[in-house]
């Protein structure tokens, strides 16, 4: 087919293969969100599509869990941007307080040599 197969994963009754499938004809393990999960039934041949963005497929391949567990994971996976926001959040904040320390530190000294110089 051109697409890359991988992860093959018996079902515990051994009539059915769960593997990944790449969605383009070369991609790296690394990109996950490039990687679907299918399942194929050995006594039809017949292959079904599970979950999209997965590399990894689930060791059983009952259905209602194997496609909550991706349809989860892919989620995660494709909220990168929710990371990044997330991150830029807390390093505003920690600049903030950085900034608040050092403005605070400051005020005290010009306080201080104000007292000082009314002696």
């Amino acid at each position: 087919s051109g697409f890359t197969d991988t992860y093959p994963r018996f079902s515990p009754d051994g009539t059915k293969v769960s593997f990944s499938r790449s969605t383009e004809p070369w991609v790296s393990q690394r990109n996950f969100d490039k990687w679907d999960t299918w399942v194929l039934d050995l006594a039809t041949g017949e292959e079904q599509l599970v979950g999209s963005v997965n590399l990894l497929p689930a060791e059983a391949v009952d259905r209602s869990v194997a496609k909550t567990i991706i349809d989860v994971f892919g989620t995660i996976l494709k909220s990168y941007w929710f990371l990044f926001l997330i991150g830029a959040i807390v390093l505003v904040v920690v600049i903030y307080l950085i900034a608040a320390k050092i403005h605070r530190n400051r005020k005290r000294k010009r306080r201080d040599v104000k007292h000082y110089r009314n002696f």
